[in-house]
């Protein structure tokens, strides 16, 4: 998809510093690495849909 550098991971983190209290931080990481989590699950669902479905589509048009 695309990479993040070390600049560009340190902007980011400075620019959640500055708007996120530091109080806050662990919850948002938590919250933002659940979503994250979430996202390559359904990534990975319709991985497998994706390579089941031609061969279900295979298996219809021999009969």
């Amino acid at each position: 998809m695309f990479s993040l550098g070390f600049s560009e991971i340190l902007i980011i983190l400075l620019v959640l510093i500055i708007f996120i209290k530091p109080e806050e931080l662990p919850v948002f990481f938590r919250k933002t690495g659940r979503i994250i989590g979430e996202l390559n699950r359904m990534k990975e669902d319709l991985k497998k849909m994706a390579e089941t479905k031609p061969e279900e589509d295979r298996k219809n048009d021999k009969h």
